[in-house]
């Protein structure tokens, strides 16, 4: 019986490696597309393989791997297929055109990850009182990737092909933005390596820090994994705001102590609600 926590997570983590190897090692994108697209073709067949031959040893272990291993792999294959799509459909004539092009494509992608937000706040939080019915094999009457069926009832659960194809249109949105930003780079003329000049956070770590909590709870960031840990979130707005949060914690029970927190989203909140005053004015 499957443990997917070490064995199958281990391929997952074999493929991520070996896509970043391919990513950085092949320029030619449709090449390098193609090769992603069969390293995760071949760890999802052999995810399949040792589903058949071995099964899971309870129902906890099954709900673990539909959740959070299968989607993994799955969401590269959706998202190098995409990738691949999206660079044989360029537009080099008109930077217009392929302006349109990528916008339309980012919003599908937002579209799709709209309708299905159910799903993936359920997971974003941390929540477990669906589990049976999203991944268990054999659940009916929730929304399935009917166009993913070649991976059959033996690989497939209610939810699980359609959480790996929203972590797959997360992805592409970050690619999506990344090429949109290249093409009005190129239409005027700036150098796309340019960066615009840097802002200075004159707001305290722990005002940071409050806004990097509820940005966490509210699964604000995506690395197209499963759930954004709270540290990274931290380490991510370090990094962006040029403040050291390494003691977010001790920072965020002092704030709780008085009345920091209260205070400083009643600020933002009537910052909002001044600039939408302005807009009717």
């Amino acid at each position: 019986m499957l443990n997917p926590n070490y064995e199958l997570a281990a391929l997952n983590q074999t493929l991520l490696t070996r896509i970043i190897e391919t990513e950085s090692g092949e320029a030619d994108l449709v090449l390098r597309w193609n090769k992603c697209i069969s390293l995760c073709a071949d760890t999802i067949c052999q995810l399949r393989e040792k589903v058949r031959s071995n099964g899971f040893s309870n129902d906890e272990a099954e709900i673990s791997f539909f959740k959070e291993i299968k989607p993994v792999a799955m969401s590269r294959f959706l998202y190098y297929h995409e990738l691949l799509k999206l660079e044989a459909g360029e537009l080099t004539g008109s930077w217009k055109m392929e302006k349109e092009r990528l916008e339309k494509a980012l919003q599908d992608a937002s579209v799709f990850i709209q309708t299905n937000q159910d799903l993936l706040a359920y997971i974003r939080s941390g929540s477990y009182h669906y589990d049976r019915l999203y991944f268990l094999r054999g659940a009916r009457g929730w929304p399935n990737c009917p166009d993913l069926s070649q991976f059959d009832d033996l690989f497939s659960t209610a939810s699980d092909e359609r959480l790996a194809r929203l972590f797959a249109n997360e992805l592409l949105m970050r690619y999506i933005d990344k090429k949109l930003h290249q093409v009005s780079d190129q239409q005027s003329g700036q150098p796309a390596s340019s960066q615009p000049a840097l802002l200075s956070c004159i707001a305290s770590p722990t005002a940071v820090a409050l806004l990097g909590v509820a940005l966490h709870k509210s699964a604000f960031f995506s690395d197209g994994a499963l759930k954004v840990s709270k540290n990274a979130v931290m380490k991510h707005l370090g990094v962006c705001f040029g403040i050291d949060l390494s003691n977010h914690s001790q920072l965020v029970a002092q704030a709780m102590r008085g009345k920091h927190p209260e205070r400083l989203f009643k600020e933002l909140n009537d910052a909002f609600k001044r600039y939408m005053d302005e807009l009717d004015d």
